[in-house]
């Protein structure tokens, strides 16, 4: 079993103890650590991510050329026909200049969508594959679990973790890191080209970062428990649901 994964942990409660589930009892793990306990389950599929990573990387390093394009476009080929008037020196220029232009970004869009759309498939594929293997992994490990184990826990509340759980971990993984990735490098991108262009411009765009850093921290410290407060209630939904579809035969008996 990887080190720092469990599937169990905290104290017992009693079952179907109103809904009160053991997360609440036991301190938050912080995402690093989190991430380093699921690094065994991700770890094989690597090199899969970092080819994905790299094909939005590209693709948005194409997206960042076109509106270059656009400037070649009018200070080339439109600006001087509105400044010397037609001839066919400035025609002929503007005609290869709009013929280089239009056909850069056509064929930047149409590289970027065949990226974007391998991006998917692989990030996809990855993300599968790798819930496979952490279920698989789950479903054994339950086995090896002693009687009181299950004696203590709600089915429900074990089911919930097999799936929705699982499935919060594969969009962290195939969509979550990605935005992050993708984020980070469009500003960087964004701010390198503003400051070749213009340092002044580049400047007055930084001015709203730290009012932005100050409104996204406390955002998040706001809404991080309540977040965490749906899913765990979402957790004793689903664990009182699992228990109550599973006895429905007695019931109805009754």
């Amino acid at each position: 079993m990887p080190r720092g994964f469990r599937l169990s942990g905290g104290p017992h409660r009693r079952r179907g103890g109103g809904g009160e589930r053991d997360q609440d009892r036991r301190p938050r793990r912080p995402i690093l650590s989190l991430l380093r306990a699921f690094w065994p389950f991700i770890r094989p599929y690597r090199v899969t991510i970092v080819i994905g990573t790299g094909c939005v990387l590209i693709a948005l390093l194409f997206e960042k050329v076109r509106p270059l394009l656009m400037r070649y476009l009018i200070d080339r080929g439109l600006t001087p026909v509105l400044q010397t008037g037609w001839s066919e020196a400035v025609y002929r220029n503007a005609l290869v200049t709009c013929g280089i232009a239009i056909g850069g970004m056509l064929v930047l869009t149409a590289t970027g969508a065949l990226l974007s759309r391998v991006h998917m498939f692989i990030m996809h594929r990855a993300g599968a594959a790798m819930v496979k293997d952490l279920r698989v992994h789950i479903y054994r490990h339950l086995q090896r679990l002693s009687l009181n184990f299950f004696e203590s826990r709600q089915t429900g509340e074990i089911m919930s973790r097999l799936t929705a759980d699982v499935d919060a971990m594969e969009h962290l993984v195939t969509h979550v890191s990605d935005q992050v990735v993708n984020n980070v490098f469009n500003i960087i991108v964004t701010l390198g080209i503003l400051f070749v262009l213009s340092w002044k411009l580049g400047l007055v765009a930084l001015l709203p970062v730290p009012l932005l850093l100050i409104l996204m921290t406390g955002f998040a410290r706001r809404i991080r428990p309540t977040y965490r407060a749906v899913r765990d209630y979402f957790g004793g939904v689903t664990a009182r649901l699992q228990d109550n579809i599973a006895g429905i035969r007695v019931i109805k008996a009754f």
